[in-house]
C-alpha cells in the first residue's frame, strides 16, 4: 500500500511537470498576443475533408522542406506546384503550414502573388524540432491505444465482482453471500467516485489560472447554423460518471425465516446481480463502439473552427455514447493537442465570411487597414488575409493613397452564406457595449468561469480525464492485489502457460505486470494533466486576445464617431474588472501591454498631457478615411500597366516597426 501511494505521488508530480512544460511552450510573451490572433485557415478542395487530402498535403510539405534545405527566396505556390507536379491548392496549404511553423518573410506583389522567403537556419530548426518530438508522438500513439482501458476498468471490475458474487452465492446456496457481494459492489462504486474526485483535485493546474466552465451558447448564436455546421458530431462531453447504479441493495424479508424465504431473497439478489452484469456488458459494448467510431472518424475535422466559434457551438451528443463520455476521450485529447501544437495561430473558419461580408457592403472592396482593425490583426496578417482571399476569388490587389492597399473583389461579389452581421462574433469571451465589456455567458454556465476554448475539448472532457486517470490507477492497484494474494492452484497453469509454474517466475511476472500498469497509469495521468494545463493556457490566451479586441472595438467606434482621442486606460480598467472574477491571476499590467501592442501596430501617438492612457487617433483616422475614399474611387477600375510583380507589401519592413513590449 505504501509503495502504491508513493507511485501515485510520483505520478502526480510527473504529470504536473509535463503539463507545466507543455503550457510553457504555448505561452505568448506579454504584449505580443498579436502572434496568437486567429488566422485564415487553409482552404481544402476536392476531398479536402478526408484523410487522403491531408496525407497529400503532408507529403508536399515534406518535399518542400527538402527543396528549401539551403533556404529559398520568392517561393510561389503556382511555380512550386508546376515543379513538383502537385495540385496548386496542396502546395498553397503546405506553404501556409510552413509559414505557421517557422519564421518567414512574406511579400505581396501588385498581381496578388504571395512570395515566401525561408532561411536555411529556419528550415534546419524546424527539422530538428520535429525530430525531437517524434519519440513523443510515438509514445502518445501507444498511450492512445491503451489509455482508454482506464476509462472502462471500473466497469470491468464491477462486472467481474458481480459475476464472482453470483457464482459464490449459487455455490454456497446462501443469500448472505449475495448480500456481501452487493455491499462490495456498492463500496467499489463509492470508492471509484471518491477516487475520481481526488484525482480531479490532484490534477488541478498549479497557479492562478482562469476558472474553466462549460461552453457559452447564446440563444441567438446557437439558433443560426455555424460556418462548419456540416461537420459530424462526436460522442461524449457530458458530466456523467461511471455509475452503474445497482438500484440499491436491501432485500431483507422482515423476520420471515425458512428455506422458502431464503430462496426468495436469494432469487431477488441473483436478479440484481444479473442486471448489474448485463449493464456492465452493455457499457463495455458502448465503450468498444465509441472507440471504433473515434478511430473511423477523420482526425482534424475541426481544423477550420476557431476558438471564438468553438465556445458558442453546442455539440449533439450521441444518445448511447453519452452514457460513457470517456469512450473516445484519449483520441479527442490527442487530436486537440496535436491541432494546438501544429498551429502557431488558431484557425478561424468564419474570418473569410466576415471580411467578404464587409466587402459586399462596400461595393466589393475592403482595405488592409479595415481588416486589421476589424479582426484585431497585425499589419502582416491583415495583408495575408486579404491577398489570399484575392487569390482564391480572382480579386485584385490595389495600391491606393500613400502606400495603403485595398482588395477589390468586384461589384458582383455575392454575400457569403451564413455571413453574420454580429460585429463581435470574433470576441471569444467578452461582449462589448456602451456600458462596457461583459462576459458572454450561457444561462447554464457556471458563474465566474470562462468556457473551455481548446478546440475539440469541453469542460466535461477535462473532468473525464480525471476519471480516466483514476481508472488507470485502479487497474494498477488491481494488478498489485492480484499478484499479492495466492491464486488458486488450478488457475496458475492456465494463466502462465506452464504445467507447474515456479514461484520465482510467478513473482517476476507479477512484478513486471504491476510495474507496467503503474507506468501506464503515470502516462494516463500525464495526458490528463497536459489537457488541463493546455486548456487553462488557451483560456488565458483567449482572454488576452479579447483585451486586444476591446481596444480595437473602442478605436473603431471613436473613429466612426469622428473623435480623435481614445482612452485605452479606461479600457484596461473595464476589461480587468470584467475578467478578474473569472481569472484571479490577471493583472492590469498584462492587459495594458496587450492594448499597447495594438496601439503600436496602429501607429497611435500617446498624449500624456490629456491624461494617462490617452492616445491620439488623428493619424489613424486620416489614414482610415483616405484609404476608404481611395478604395471606393479605385473600385472597378481596370488594372494599369504597372508591373504586376512589383512588391506592395513586405513583412520584414513592417515587423521592423514593432517594439519589445515584454
Amino acid at each position: 500500500m505504501l509503495l502504491f501511494l508513493v507511485a501515485l505521488l510520483v505520478g502526480v508530480l510527473v504529470a504536473h511537470a509535463v503539463g507545466a512544460g507543455v503550457a510553457r511552450g504555448l505561452r505568448v510573451a506579454p504584449g505580443h498576443i498579436r502572434r496568437a490572433m486567429p488566422s485564415l485557415p487553409a482552404v481544402d478542395v476536392g476531398d479536402g475533408s478526408g484523410r487522403a487530402w491531408r496525407r497529400q498535403v503532408r507529403a508536399v510539405e515534406a518535399r518542400l522542406l527538402d527543396r528549401f534545405e539551403d533556404g529559398v527566396e520568392g517561393a510561389h505556390a503556382a511555380e512550386l506546384a508546376h515543379a513538383l507536379e502537385a495540385p496548386v491548392e496542396a502546395v498553397r496549404q503546405a506553404l501556409d503550414r510552413l509559414r505557421q511553423a517557422m519564421p518567414c518573410r512574406l511579400r505581396v506583389t501588385r498581381g496578388g502573388r504571395l512570395l515566401h522567403d525561408f532561411s536555411a537556419d529556419a528550415v534546419a530548426g524546424l527539422r530538428a524540432r520535429r525530430r525531437r518530438t517524434r519519440p513523443l508522438r510515438v509514445g502518445l500513439v501507444l498511450l492512445a491505444l491503451l489509455a482508454n482501458v482506464g476509462a472502462i476498468w471500473p466497469v470491468v471490475v464491477l462486472g467481474f465482482l458481480a459475476a464472482g458474487s453470483l457464482n459464490a452465492m449459487l455455490e454456497a446456496d446462501a443469500a448472505k453471500v449475495g448480500l456481501v457481494g452487493l455491499g462490495a459492489l456498492a463500496a467499489l462504486v463509492v470508492a471509484t467516485l471518491a477516487f475520481g474526485w481526488v484525482m480531479h483535485r490532484l490534477l488541478t493546474p498549479v497557479g492562478r489560472h482562469p476558472r474553466l466552465g462549460p461552453a457559452v451558447v447564446e440563444p441567438a448564436a446557437a439558433a443560426a447554423p455555424g460556418p462548419l455546421a456540416w461537420l459530424p458530431s462526436f460522442g461524449g462531453g457530458g458530466h456523467t460518471t461511471w455509475t452503474t447504479s445497482s438500484g440499491g441493495g436491501s432485500s431483507s424479508s422482515g423476520g420471515r425465516r425458512g428455506k422458502d424465504g431464503d430462496g426468495a431473497g436469494q432469487a431477488i439478489i441473483a436478479i440484481i446481480l444479473i442486471a448489474i452484469i448485463a449493464l456492465c456488458l452493455f457499457t463495455v459494448w458502448v465503450w468498444v463502439r465509441g472507440v471504433y467510431r473515434a478511430v473511423q472518424t477523420p482526425i482534424d475535422d475541426e481544423d477550420d473552427l476557431g476558438p471564438a466559434l468553438w465556445v458558442r457551438r453546442r455539440e449533439v451528443v450521441d444518445r448511447i455514447e453519452r452514457l460513457l463520455p470517456t469512450n473516445d476521450l484519449v483520441g479527442r485529447v490527442l487530436r486537440a493537442l496535436r491541432r494546438l501544437a501544429g498551429q502557431r495561430r488558431p484557425a478561424d473558419g468564419a474570418m473569410s465570411r466576415r471580411v467578404l461580408a464587409r466587402a459586399v457592403r462596400q461595393g466589393g472592396v475592403v482595405t488592409a487597414l479595415e481588416i486589421q482593425l476589424h479582426e484585431a490583426l497585425d499589419p502582416a496578417e491583415a495583408m495575408e488575409v486579404g491577398t489570399r482571399l484575392c487569390t482564391l476569388l480572382e480579386g485584385r490587389v490595389r495600391v491606393i493613397g500613400d502606400g495603403e492597399v485595398a482588395f477589390d473583389f468586384g461589384p458582383g461579389l455575392t454575400p457569403p452564406p451564413d455571413a453574420s452581421d454580429d460585429p463581435h462574433l470574433w470576441a471569444e469571451f467578452l461582449r462589448f457595449s456602451p456600458q462596457g465589456p461583459a462576459v458572454r455567458r450561457d444561462p447554464d454556465q457556471w458563474s465566474h468561469t470562462l468556457p473551455v476554448n481548446l478546440v475539440g475539448l469541453r469542460a466535461g472532457h477535462l473532468e473525464a480525464t480525471s476519471r480516466l486517470a483514476a481508472g488507470a490507477w485502479l487497474m494498477a492497484a488491481s494488478a498489485a492485489i492480484l499478484f499479492a494474494i495466492e491464486l488458486p492452484p488450478s488457475w496458475q497453469p492456465y494463466l502462465l502457460g506452464l504445467a507447474e509454474p515456479g514461484g520465482a517466475f510467478r513473482e517476476t511476472f507479477g512484478s513486471l505486470l504491476t510495474v507496467g500498469t503503474v507506468l501506464f497509469a503515470i502516462g494516463a495521468t500525464a495526458l490528463a494533466s497536459v489537457a488541463r494545463y493546455a486548456a487553462v493556457t488557451c483560456a488565458a490566451l483567449g482572454a488576452r486576445r479579447d483585451a486586444r479586441r476591446a481596444a480595437c472595438q473602442e478605436v473603431l467606434e471613436i473613429i466612426e464617431a469622428g473623435r480623435d482621442v481614445v482612452d485605452l486606460g479606461e479600457q484596461v480598467r473595464q476589461v480587468y474588472d470584467t475578467l478578474v472574477a473569472c481569472w484571479p491571476g490577471v493583472t492590469t499590467a498584462l492587459i495594458e501591454k496587450e492594448m499597447l501592442g495594438f496601439a503600436v501596430d496602429c501607429d497611435l501617438e500617446p498624449v500624456p498631457e490629456q491624461g494617462e492612457g490617452q492616445w491620439s487617433l488623428q493619424g489613424l483616422a486620416a489614414r482610415y478615411a483616405a484609404a476608404r475614399a481611395a478604395a471606393v474611387e479605385a473600385a472597378g477600375r481596370p488594372d494599369d500597366a504597372a508591373d504586376r510583380d512589383a512588391v506592395v507589401f513586405d513583412s520584414a519592413i513592417e515587423l521592423d516597426r514593432l517594439v519589445a513590449l515584454a
